[in-house]
């Protein structure tokens, strides 16, 4: 069983889902370079660990699921004028687009639990995750024109979930949504009412769905959806056709047939 040996990040498991949490909330979840570095080994060896199916992604606390680049680590290392190192900064950039880019790698699907603010950086997190639960008082700004940069995953994962116009009022903005408002523009799969808890608990129940089924389809799909954007349709449907190939021998795909024949659900087993 995989686990987690670095600060502030935990990991536990419900059955075949693994729940990692960002667990720094007296910082309102903000991360560090090595914590981001963690997070990205962290979903690797999820993702080749045959016992986890799905994962759900979250912060510790009801104030914030993530807010971003630990401020304070930035300016540890300051020039004259008061400005954070530039090394520093990009150090961050680096390791938060490993987390993104890990996390859209992974077969494992992976459902972001947001609850209070997602900020930055840590609403980059949300957006790198395949589904996002949100509460319905949760806050997500891209925020980084209010401080005079640009997102670091956000122009890219932003406009393949809302379109390039909202994607850029929010980003050139830096303007806030609501949970709420979040849901109304495809953005979350649902709003909750209640607190973190209630979250992370509709977040789950959607995350066992996801691992009841069967595995090797539901992983090989989610591949294929996000390199849809980059490669011709002619590429797109070869991979679909090897996609199929690979999904045919799958003890899940002969359980799914032998389930319709006999007339009753199918037990997927992740083989």
């Amino acid at each position: 069983m995989v686990e987690s040996d670095t600060p502030y990040v935990d990991l536990d498991h419900r059955g075949s889902i693994a729940i990692v949490t960002i667990n720094r909330p007296d910082r309102l979840n903000a991360y560090s370079p090595s914590m981001a570095a963690a997070i990205a080994d962290l979903f690797d060896d999820l993702d080749a660990d045959p016992d986890t199916r799905a994962a759900v992604f979250t912060g510790a606390g009801e104030r914030a699921f993530c807010a971003g680049m630990d401020i304070e680590t930035y300016l540890e290392l300051s020039d004259e004028e008061g400005v954070g190192s530039v090394d520093t900064l990009l150090e961050s950039t680096h390791e938060t687009h490993r987390i993104v880019k890990t996390i859209r790698a992974v077969e494992l699907p992976v459902v972001a639990a947001v609850a209070g603010y997602a900020f930055g950086g840590g609403m980059d997190l949300a957006l790198a995750c395949d589904f996002r639960v949100v509460g319905r008082d949760a806050e997500l700004a891209q925020q980084y024109v209010n401080v005079g940069l640009v997102p670091d995953a956000g122009c890219y994962l932003l406009p393949r979930l809302i379109g390039e116009a909202r994607a850029k009022e929010l980003i050139m903005t830096g303007d806030p949504i609501g949970g709420e408002e979040a849901a109304d523009l495809g953005l979350a799969r649902e709003a909750i009412d209640g607190d973190d808890e209630a979250v992370l608990s509709a977040a789950l129940e959607f995350a066992e769905r996801l691992a009841d089924g069967p595995t090797v389809a539901i992983g090989t799909a989610k591949g294929m959806v996000n390199e849809s954007f980059e490669v011709s349709i002619e590429t797109a449907l070869a991979h679909a056709i090897d996609g199929e190939r690979t999904c045919h021998e799958t003890r899940d795909h002969h359980e799914a047939i032998q389930a319709f024949d006999e007339k009753r659900e199918a037990e997927f087993v992740g083989e």
